[in-house]
């Protein structure tokens, strides 16, 4: 069986450690949280949009270029040409957004333990958060 995945470019996909949920960052300014479960696959509730633009203040475009899941699977940190990395639910929440860098997001990664969060950017930093 195969799953095609419609949402515009795709830069990156990640499985979750621990579900059947994978995630997928787009050119169209969305990560989507999808469950490639039999069951969820006939089901309208996904995928999960997380939108990274707020289209009524008319924002423009930020391509999510990067997203890791936690060791817990239970929280997905995504990255995105806004130079903003946000924390999400794996019910799609946003959980918190972390602003440092001064250009676009290109690597983004949990540690072990789950603890902390190192993001790094095309402005020449890297953050641990």
């Amino acid at each position: 069986a195969h799953l095609l995945i419609s949402c515009g470019k795709v830069f990156i996909c990640a499985w979750s450690p621990t579900s059947t949920l994978l995630a997928s960052g787009s050119g169209d300014s969305t990560a989507r949280i999808w469950n490639i479960s039999k069951e969820a696959l006939t089901s309208d509730r996904y995928p999960i949009v997380l939108k990274h633009f707020n289209s009524s203040a008319g924002e423009n475009s930020k391509d999510v270029t990067t997203l890791d899941w936690h060791p817990e699977g239970n929280l997905l940190a995504t990255g995105s040409y806004d130079g903003l990395a946000r924390i999400w639910s794996d019910k799609g929440e946003l959980v918190q957004t972390l602003a440092r860098h001064n250009g676009p997001i290109f690597s983004l990664k949990w540690n072990k333990k789950g603890d902390s969060l190192l993001s790094g950017s095309v402005d020449k930093s890297a953050v641990v958060w």
